[in-house]
Order: C-alpha cells, then sequence, then structure tokens
C-alpha cells in the first residue's frame, strides 16, 4: 500500500550560487535508538526560479523501500 502524505516546511538556504550543487540529507529521529540516515537529496539551481521537484537517492543500508520528493522553488 502506497501512502500520499505530504509537509510543508518553511526551509530557507541562503548563499547558494547558480550551478552549485547543494545536498540535503533525511534523517529519522528515534527516541530509543539511533537516528538513521534514510538518504540524500541533490539540488542544483539552474535558469528560472522553479518549480523544481528533486527524489531522494535512498541509503544503500536501508532494508525499507521509501521514496521521498522535495518539491522546491528559488525565490
Amino acid at each position: 500500500m502506497m501512502m500520499d502524505t505530504s509537509k510543508d516546511l518553511d526551509v530557507e538556504i541562503k548563499g547558494i550560487v547558480r550551478n552549485q550543487e547543494v545536498v540535503i540529507e533525511l534523517w529519522d529521529w528515534d527516541l530509543i535508538s539511533p537516528n538513521d540516515k534514510l538518504g540524500t537529496f541533490t539540488m542544483v539551481v539552474q535558469g528560472d526560479n522553479g518549480p523544481f521537484s528533486t527524489d531522494m537517492v535512498q541509503n544503500k543500508k536501508e532494508t525499507k523501500k521509501a521514496k521521498y520528493t522535495i518539491d522546491w522553488d528559488v525565490l
């Protein structure tokens, strides 16, 4: 079964230069066990302001299959 859930985040990344690669890591947070890195998003700001969409590259150690996508704009 595929769950379609989304969460809007108000995140501002300053100092990005066009054509520069930006890497964002996605981690889960656990109370009683170590946090796990789920994967990374790699974004490159090119051309206009978007909107853009970037899929996550999963951590190879993670056995659960999930898909995460970031939709983003340049302001």
